[in-house]
């Protein structure tokens, strides 16, 4: 039988933070980014059996461009050697709905969120405006030709 993916919730939690410093260090093997400050911004660990393949990570932001409403700015990372169809979907799928329900009880809540979309090869076959499985729509280009994809919350009035 095989083994399901899980996705833990590491969202606050500092004694469940300490794997995601691992995957990434295996992962980015020079990473450019201060992995004790990313690790407490995790929002999910995706777990086959009892190794993290992906995570996701978010931070509250706010945006000028967007009438300096606030947004979390979410992040995932799927290793490479576990990349199959609908896992980033679904990890992304997961990490919204969660940070939509924690909004709701947060003292300063964020009316959606957005991401940057690094990886050029999704441009190639998600030329959608609106993604399917997210509901990420396009919100335009970083400097760096980078595609911007957010998505409001239910319920946000802004």
């Amino acid at each position: 039988m095989l083994n399901p993916i899980v996705f833990r919730e590491i969202w606050q939690k500092p004694e469940l933070e300490s794997g995601s410093k691992d995957y990434w260090r295996e992962v980015f093997k020079t990473a450019r980014f201060d992995l004790d400050k990313r690790s407490k911004e995790v929002v999910f660990h995706a777990i086959l059996g009892h190794r993290i393949i992906g995570l996701s990570t978010a931070q509250l932001l706010f945006l000028p461009e967007y009438n300096n409403n606030a947004f979390y700015n979410f992040r995932i990372s799927v290793h490479p050697d576990y990349r199959m169809p609908g896992l980033a979907d679904k990890l992304c799928v997961e990490t919204i709905l969660f940070l939509e329900e924690f909004t709701k009880r947060a003292a300063k809540p964020a009316v959606g969120v957005v991401t940057v979309i690094e990886d050029k090869r999704i441009h190639l076959y998600k030329r959608n405006t609106v993604y399917s499985a997210s509901g990420l729509i396009f919100g335009g280009y970083t400097q760096n030709g980078a595609q911007i994809r957010l998505k409001y919350f239910d319920d946000v009035t802004i």
